[in-house]
Order: structure tokens, then C-alpha cells, then sequence
């Protein structure tokens, strides 16, 4: 399959979806404590951010997330569907459309950074407020993996356990054919 199949599918797929959530997000609105409806709209943007992906269209994959962040807020109800946020996951939608037709057409990707914003107003508590998930959330963030160097002790002088030595394939190999 050629880029500009990829593109043609993507595009086609990519609407369909994007017509699916706007559909879903109203019916959400009117059943907010269906949590099928909700699952539903973060599946489709997920697909959606995951197929911009595949054909490395960063812009779209990059706002997709934004909204994407607020869908799983709402999913794991650290949000609740008030109608401002149906209004900017509507907006949203139709931004990502927006983008859409300047992907196939080639021009300039419209502005996003206002939409972007109030997306992310509603994942940041107001000053002094904690959201009940922050503790699990810093939880999470001192279990991430450190980008910090760590100097390990040349050898089993001054460390508090033994230095196990890394064995590489090939010498297991070898061990593994001397046992035989």
C-alpha cells in the first residue's frame, strides 16, 4: 500500500470516527452516567490519535491527545459532564475536523492553542485545590523511570550486595552446549 493510499484511508477512517464522537458526546449528554457513552468517545479518539500516528501526522496526534486526556478524566469520573465540557469536546471534535481538511489539502494546520488550553483548564485544579486522583497520580510519577545517570560501583568493593556479572547470549549458548 502505497502514502497516499495510507493518507486516503486514514482520512476516511478518521471521519468516520471523528462523526461517531460527536454523536456519542451528545448522547452523553443526555446520559451522563452511561459509562459505555463515555468509553465509547475516549475509544474513538484513542483510534483516532493511534491511526494519526501511524502516519506520523504530530499535530493531529499531539491535540488528539489533549482531548483524549480529558475523555479519561471523565472515564475514571475525576470529571464530571457539565455542559462547558460537552461544549469544548464538541469544539474539539470539530477542530480536529479542521485539521483534518488542512492535512488532505496541504495547508497550514488551523490554530489550536485556545482549545488546547481550555482543555487542559479542566485537568488542573484551581490553586490550593487537590484533586482526589492527585495523590495517585504523584504516586505514579515516583514509580516512572528516573532519566538520571546512576554510577554503579566498578565492583563488589563498597556495595552493600554482591555484583551479579552480566552473562551475554553467547556465553549461555556456549554453557548450554558444554552441558549437553
Amino acid at each position: 500500500m502505497n502514502d497516499q493510499q495510507l493518507k486516503s484511508d486514514f482520512l476516511q477512517e478518521a471521519r468516520e470516527l471523528l462523526d461517531g464522537v460527536a454523536d456519542d458526546i451528545l448522547k452523553a449528554e443526555a446520559e451522563p452516567d452511561n459509562e459505555e457513552i463515555i468509553n465509547a468517545v475516549f475509544r474513538g479518539i484513542h483510534t483516532f490519535k493511534g491511526s494519526a500516528g501511524t502516519i506520523e501526522a504530530e499535530l493531529l496526534v499531539k491535540f488528539a491527545h489533549g482531548l483524549e486526556e480529558v475523555l479519561n478524566a471523565l472515564r475514571n469520573h475525576e470529571l464530571s459532564l457539565e455542559p462547558e465540557i460537552v461544549d469544548t469536546v464538541l469544539a474539539a471534535n470539530d477542530h480536529l475536523i479542521s485539521m483534518l481538511d488542512a492535512f488532505e489539502s496541504g495547508k497550514d494546520m488551523p490554530d489550536d492553542s485556545t482549545l488546547s488550553a481550555r482543555l487542559q483548564s479542566f485537568l488542573k485544579p484551581a490553586a490550593g485545590d487537590e484533586p482526589e486522583s492527585a495523590p495517585q497520580a504523584r504516586k505514579k510519577s515516583l514509580l516512572a523511570p528516573s532519566t538520571e545517570a546512576v554510577e554503579w560501583p566498578a565492583d563488589d568493593e563498597g556495595a552493600d550486595y554482591p555484583i551479579i556479572p552480566v552473562i551475554e547470549a553467547e556465553d549461555i549458548e556456549e554453557f548450554m552446549l558444554d552441558a549437553v
